[in-house]
């Protein structure tokens, strides 16, 4: 057999591997269905999703001698905070572990909250709170629970209940597409310092072209105003060790929380100076130009150095209709050059056409920006939608949002311009555990005799886990008028199109479709193992294609993984097939044979 045969062959039998994989997870899940909360609400538990939770909770209550009552309109008198280890009996894992972590001070989880002893029971406000925690991706259960008073039925205490997960992470993501190992992030981080909830790490990324290495630090809540920082410094390497530029990035915010906060404000500034690569399946894109009837090629790279920044007076109006209204100024600055040893000996008029066609444009602009946003406080609970088994918030509705950028000359900016740019969705309930959002979105960057435009529609929707799973749809188109090279969306398994090599195509407008039945978890103690199917399906044009529509469709099989003790996100691995002969195929003026089938890994579920 010849080696092309032998890996044909490997890919055949972990294909064949894989799907009866996800054939056994798919029919164990079908199996010892979770009650539903609404059989949970006679016992005050309707807010605690899932089995495994509601156990918790229980034992909790019974353990420090209070019952879970519904909350009514009545008052807060008691707040019973209670941080739980990582590892609790019953775990597979040794408990004396626990003794190499610092479970969360019991202050930190009261200053997330948006309530305090003496509020009246906010529905609004608890839900904000168990928000604002699980966002933290600390824990790996959160549940807030109202109980009764020990002595006046006028008054309620309140539950919170948290589990830590380990904080000192060898963290990574992975992003495997084919041939191509697209990117590489580990971090060595402490994600809850002193139990304060406090972030220091030193991040470590690999990409195609380079690696970048630094530290980072976050804090969630600082003093009473509870302020959030944020701030990142690396320096870049090329793969030979050579340094090639730095980036760096800085915020300080008071954030708006909940209905509750009324004002609020960020700054932020990030600094970039870097190499720019465009790959196609782990090579290094070309593009070849015709000047005077002579072609010349040029590899798709440049340097790119940036300055942005911005400061934003935030406030917040409204309960049932939430506004939220920012003002401030915002600058941007970005130059990009092509190397030397890329363009020597050629002329300058193929420069130019190779500048004109493929980098995107550079940039001074400083001025004032608007946003505003209206949302409705309605939310839906539910589970298995993107963390796989763990209760998630989604916002019912509508959702609207309009912004405004200006760049003015006399501020120091290339040219004037102004930029509209608007939104407008709804989430629909169906039933107790599904939605659907239409969405569309459009801008609009207007200056002196030049105009680009871009229209989206969006169709995103979760049907009932019923039986063995649910369905997820997610339908985009996006049109872009007038515009340079740099507009364009990039197609590929590590992007939008499982099955594909990674950059696969370069486009302009671009279509996708991407439908896929995930399994209802299989808990094996606390983890979370899963099977998905899917297909995936985008049509484009422009960029490297003509002005006529080009269509690619693929499906496949994959897993999703969570261990909530060591994972704050969900381990992802597909294998896809696209529905092709395999072929080699002209994308971008580069032969490309495209593999059958191609597997795709990363971190976080797939949209």
């Amino acid at each position: 057999m010849t080696p092309g045969g032998e890996t044909e062959a490997s890919l055949g039998r972990a294909a064949g591997l894989l799907l009866v994989l996800v054939v056994l997870l798919v029919t164990a899940s079908a199996f010892g269905r979770e009650p539903s909360a609404g059989a949970e609400a006679e016992d005050g538990l309707g807010r605690v999703e899932g089995d495994i939770e509601r156990s918790r909770v229980r034992a909790v209550l019974e353990e420090r001698g209070l019952r879970a009552t519904e909350p009514g309109d009545r008052t807060i008198c008691a707040l019973h905070v209670v941080a739980q280890d990582i590892f609790l009996p019953g775990d597979p894992f040794p408990r004396f572990l626990n003794a190499f972590h610092r479970t969360t001070r019991e202050g930190t989880i009261r200053a997330a909250l948006s309530f305090a002893e003496g509020d009246r029971w906010d529905e609004l406000l608890v839900e904000a709170s168990e928000r604002e925690l699980r966002g933290r991706l600390l824990y790996s259960l959160v549940a807030i629970v109202a109980v009764e008073h020990a002595s006046d039925p006028a008054c309620i205490g309140v539950l919170v209940l948290t589990q830590d997960q380990w904080s000192l992470q060898l963290g990574w993501d992975v992003t495997l597409a084919g041939n191509a190992l697209t990117d590489v992030f580990v971090s060595m981080r402490e994600t809850n310092f002193l139990g304060r909830n406090v972030t220091l790490g030193m991040d470590l990324n690999r990409s195609q072209g380079d690696f970048a290495l630094g530290p980072s630090v976050f804090v969630p809540s600082v003093g009473d105003r509870r302020l959030r920082v944020q701030a990142r410094g690396q320096l870049i390497l090329d793969h030979g060790g050579t340094p090639e530029g730095t980036r760096s990035s800085f915020r300080l915010e008071q954030p708006i929380r909940s209905v509750a906060d009324r004002h609020g404000w960020v700054v932020g500034v990030d600094h970039v100076h870097r190499l720019d690569r465009l790959w196609l399946d782990g090579t290094l894109r070309e593009t070849t130009v015709e000047v005077d009837g002579t072609s010349w090629t040029f590899p798709e790279r440049w340097r790119r150095t940036s300055l942005s920044g911005f400061g934003l007076r935030r406030w917040g109006i409204g309960e049932r209709w939430r506004h939220t209204v920012s003002v401030g100024p915002w600058f941007r600055w970005t130059d990009r050059a092509l190397l030397e040893r890329d363009i020597d000996g050629i002329p300058l008029p193929a420069v130019e056409a190779f500048r004109e066609e493929r980098l995107p444009e550079d940039e001074r602009s400083v001025g004032p920006l608007v946003q505003w946003q209206l949302v409705e406080s309605r939310f839906l609970r539910m589970r298995n939608v993107n963390s796989f088994g763990t209760t998630e918030s989604f916002r019912l509705g509508l959702l609207v949002a309009a912004s405004a950028e200006h760049a003015e000359p006399l501020l120091g900016s290339r040219v004037r311009t102004l930029r509209p740019a608007a939104s407008v969705g709804y989430r629909v309930r169906l039933g107790p555990d599904a939605w659907v959002l239409p969405e569309a979105l459009t801008s609009v960057r207007l200056e002196r005799g030049a105009e680009n435009r871009s229209f989206t529609l969006s169709l995103r929707g979760v049907s009932p886990e019923r039986l063995c799973g649910r369905l997820h749809l997610h339908v985009r188109q996006r049109l872009n008028g007038r515009t340079r090279s740099g507009v364009v969306e990039i197609l590929g398994a590590d992007t939008v199109l499982r099955g594909y090599p990674q950059g696969w195509v370069r486009a302009r407008d671009v279509g996708v479709a991407r439908v896929e039945w995930r399994s209802r978890p299989l808990r094996l103690f606390d983890s979370s193992l899963g099977g998905v199917l899917f297909s995936d399906s985008a049509w484009a044009r422009g960029g490297d294609l003509t002005a006529d529509w080009s269509a690619w469709s693929a499906a496949g099989a994959g897993f999703r993984l969570r261990v909530p003790q060591f994972m704050a996100t969900v381990f992802a691995m597909d294998l896809g097939f696209p529905l092709h002969d395999g072929r080699r195929v002209e994308v971008g003026r580069s032969g490309v044979r495209i593999p059958a089938p191609l597997l795709s890994a990363h971190v976080g579920q797939a949209f």
